[in-house]
């Protein structure tokens, strides 16, 4: 995503960063440091943590739902309102480990949620933001929320209501690390450290950059939430 409205290409200090991407569709100013990166820490961390976040979400640790409020047709409508958040409920899986349809999940108020309104869907696919959101991470010792910020989401529906796409934005790669520097996983930590400082792309304090961009990509499928107010 373009997260911060700015296609650099010389090195602005308003984004840190001497160049932004441009994605595999053509759009420029792409904002993804974690991509940048990611060639480097995968061989470090990324078998591990992909599945440390795949046995999060099927435990029900780390379970986002993505409702569309006034959706009258899962191609063209043109006024849906996006809500973001997190659910609870463990779910049931498939023989693939994959979340099966049309579960019932709750919402979990300890959460943070987003809410985007008057949001067109067009042949399928829908982009929302500004949204902030929370990614649970339970790593060894460490159990903190990593808050995301200033974020977008896009994604594409099929016939069957089954979607695909990325969610984006920012984190302060400082307070992240810090908590991993506290748990068992300090060398590790240390270890990956540099790569984010140094390559850090928005929010500049005294002469360093402090935040972070990443991106995931994600497959969901349908299901129905329940609401209960705090005192139910």
């Amino acid at each position: 995503f373009d997260l911060d409205g700015v296609n650099n290409t010389s090195g602005e200090e308003s984004t840190c960063y001497e160049y932004d991407y441009v994605d595999p569709e053509g759009r420029t100013g792409i904002d993804n440091q974690l991509a940048r990166i990611w060639t480097d820490l995968e061989p470090l961390v990324g078998e591990a943590s992909e599945a440390l976040v795949q046995g999060a979400i099927n435990q029900g640790d780390f379970l986002m739902l993505v409702e569309l409020e006034g959706l009258d047709d899962f191609q063209n409508d043109d006024n849906v309102t996006l809500h973001l958040f997190r659910g609870r409920q463990r779910p049931m899986l498939s023989s693939e480990n994959l979340i099966i349809p049309d579960q019932t999940f709750y919402v979990d108020e300890d959460f943070s949620k987003s809410v985007v309104k008057n949001l067109k869907l067009v042949d399928g696919t829908i982009e929302a933001g500004p949204i902030d959101f929370q990614v649970p991470i339970d790593i060894l010792e460490a159990s903190f929320v990593m808050n995301v910020k200033d974020g977008k989401i896009r994604f594409d529906i099929d016939e069957n209501g089954d979607f695909h796409g990325f969610l984006g934005g920012f984190i302060n790669h400082g307070d992240v690390l810090d908590e991993l520097i506290a748990t068992d996983a300090v060398e590790e930590a240390m270890l990956v450290a540099p790569f984010f400082e140094r390559n850090a792309d928005r929010n500049r304090v005294n002469g360093k950059c402090t935040e972070f961009s990443v991106a995931f990509g994600f497959e969901g499928t349908t299901s129905y939430v329940v609401r209960f107010g705090k005192n139910d």
